[in-house]
């Protein structure tokens, strides 16, 4: 049987746009970002998942379905700018 955060983990893999605006009173501006964000299964045996873990001291026994999470946003404050992260 899969668990409940399995079955979440697995309906949330790809890709996925958010949108959101910000009111900045000061500047009399609304800021509109727009991101693009990236859920991936990551593999059990992955090197870097594994240094993780032991960095935290978490046997690997215990995880449950590794996924990573990337996202890349642009926001109409500066046009040229776009800020991402994993």
């Amino acid at each position: 049987m899969v668990s409940p955060i399995e079955h979440f983990v697995t309906r949330s893999l790809g890709t996925w746009t958010a949108q959101r605006s910000g009111h900045n009173l000061a500047f009399r501006h609304v800021e509109e970002v727009e991101s693009e964000i990236r859920i991936a299964p990551v593999a059990a045996e992955d090197p870097q998942l594994m240094d993780l873990l032991a960095s935290n001291n978490v046997a690997p026994s215990a995880m449950c379905c590794p996924f990573s999470v990337t996202w890349q946003g642009t926001s109409d404050w500066d046009e040229n700018a776009t800020s991402d992260g994993s």
